[in-house]
């Protein structure tokens, strides 16, 4: 598959199959934190990256044929899936193809654009984020294109909510010493409550970042920030469920799923489906031929596509 990845093990979604309509770090932002590494050029060109109909009929060929039916078809992957200009049209296409709920996670980045909200309507859910809320901590954390403003982005998701009727889950990422102070947790929870969002997910640096720099909070620091925030926040823990999967050829599943987004072994195995044994296999002749690394010295270490 060319534009489908999955389904992996979420931790926010479940089982879910990946959809990526955009060429690698295609993204209005360039985030200290993000998994991809830094976005070369940051855009806000709205096109049409991907064709509507080779993704169309790639999701069609997995939901007649013999895979696990997963919780979720999420549009997310590579870059800003907002970002691409047709998007209401697959979403649409998907909810015509099955009955699985269709997931769009973005970085609300485009949501002051009316198109891109009336885009987002027949989701079942919207998982946005918002990683600040000041316009200083939000350059330094997300590192935004020229001329995105914070207070833009948070009446554009205010007014999304006030016109979306599935669920709204928004996302806040914290990073150590840059927006966990006092006084961002504080205009954050403000952008929140006037958001009005079903539930907020706290999370922070899990996998090697962008920026050596941006470290995680500790987990009672964590725990802190989801008492501050208050009702419906929670922190978001990794996910060791796996689901039922066919394994298949493992090196290329394995090597799919890391061109997406970096992994640890367990990740791996749990997302998957795959045996430890089988899996540590193809991880080591994957390492043979140069397609795969891994990325720290842990014994359960993260893995990426080189």
């Amino acid at each position: 598959m060319k534009y489908l990845y999955g389904p992996v093990t979420s931790r926010r979604l479940g089982s879910s199959l990946g959809v990526d309509i955009l060429p690698l770090k295609t993204c209005s932002f360039s985030c200290v934190y993000c998994q991809l590494g830094k976005t070369p050029r940051t855009t806000l060109e709205r096109r049409e990256y991907i064709p509507v109909e080779p993704v169309l009929s790639e999701i069609r060929q997995y939901i007649e044929g013999p895979g696990p039916r997963p919780d979720y078809i999420t549009f997310s992957g590579s870059g800003e899936p907002t970002l691409h200009l047709r998007l209401g049209e697959l979403i649409d296409g998907v909810k015509k193809l099955a009955d699985t709920k269709v997931a769009v996670l973005t970085n609300s980045s485009m949501l002051t654009l009316p198109e891109v909200r009336q885009a987002l309507l027949p989701a079942d859910l919207v998982v946005p984020s918002l990683d600040a809320a000041t316009q200083p901590v939000f350059e330094r954390v997300n590192r935004p294109a020229p001329g995105l403003r914070i207070n833009a982005i948070i009446e554009g998701l205010i007014a999304f909510r006030k016109e979306f009727a599935g669920e709204l889950r928004l996302e806040i990422l914290l990073v150590d010493s840059i927006n966990d102070t006092q006084a961002e947790l504080e205009a954050i929870r403000a952008a929140a409550l006037r958001i009005a969002p079903d539930s907020i997910d706290l999370n922070t640096v899990a996998r090697p970042p962008a920026e050596g720099s941006a470290a995680p909070l500790t987990p009672e620091r964590l725990a802190e920030a989801v008492g501050f925030l208050g009702h419906g926040a929670a922190a978001v823990a990794p996910s060791t469920a796996a689901h039922h999967g066919v394994p298949g050829e493992a090196a290329e599943k394995i090597l799919d799923l890391l061109r997406r987004r970096p992994c640890s072994f367990a990740e791996i195995c749990s997302s998957l489906g795959i045996e430890t044994a089988q899996a540590a296999m193809a991880l080591s002749a994957l390492s043979r031929k140069g397609f795969v690394e891994k990325l720290d010295d842990q014994q359960d270490g993260f893995y990426g596509a080189r």
